[in-house]
């Protein structure tokens, strides 16, 4: 088994380096996107080499993973009909967690959504793609296209362990474009929520910070 190799730190993140507060809101997001890994998450997902190309993101090892996945990809284009939508949805999530870009990443993440919402990848897709749009930098229609899959997350899979972390970002996605009334409703309801410990620290500090100061 190959020795687990240290990521690399993001030049724009490097001590000495001026840094915009979005920017290190999404390279925290990549990292924990590459951290998550899909091994656990799907359990109907058989392909050994998909399996493996996950183990490849997870130990670092970006480059192999991405050649890895240009070959799986070639050996299973679209029109091959053998492969399940499981299948599809996890090479398609490993594509966004490869992707060197927020457009491709998005690009990936997109198409599991919508074309393979009941994946068990589906629920990240919709974090993911809300945390990249809040993230980047703003259009006039990305806030309310994040807060649209957050609410997807929140209301379609609530039995996904990514929903309360889903809602720290649906009240950051409620807040910024100017609902902190909903952001409150669904802040409020997710008291007694469980949650890991650092999720419900952070959704008491979003609580906080919306519900109290008004």
């Amino acid at each position: 088994m190959s020795p687990r190799r240290p990521r690399r730190i993001p030049a724009a993140l490097r001590v000495g380096r001026v840094v915009h507060p979005r920017t290190i809101m999404l390279a925290t997001i990549i990292t924990a996107t590459l951290a998550t890994g899909l091994s656990g998450q799907d359990p109907t997902r058989t392909d050994l080499q998909l399996a493996r190309i996950d183990s490849l993101v997870g130990s670092g090892q970006l480059a192999e993973a991405r050649v890895a996945l240009d070959r799986w990809s070639g050996a299973h284009p679209r029109s091959d009909v053998s492969v399940s939508g499981n299948d599809r949805a996890a090479s398609l999530a490993l594509t966004a967690r490869l992707a060197r870009t927020w457009t491709d990443a998005e690009a990936a993440w997109v198409a599991v959504a919508l074309g393979y919402p009941t994946a068990p990848v589906a629920a990240e897709a919709m974090l993911r793609l809300g945390q990249g749009l809040l993230a980047a930098p703003p259009t006039p229609t990305s806030r309310t296209r994040a807060a649209a899959y957050l609410e997807r997350l929140a209301n379609d899979y609530p039995n996904s362990p990514l929903r309360p972390l889903g809602l720290v970002w649906l009240a950051r996605a409620y807040n910024e474009t100017g609902r902190r009334d909903a952001a409150c409703i669904r802040l409020r309801q997710s008291i007694g929520i469980e949650a890991d410990s650092v999720t419900l620290r952070l959704l008491d500090a979003e609580r906080t910070r919306t519900c109290e100061r008004r």
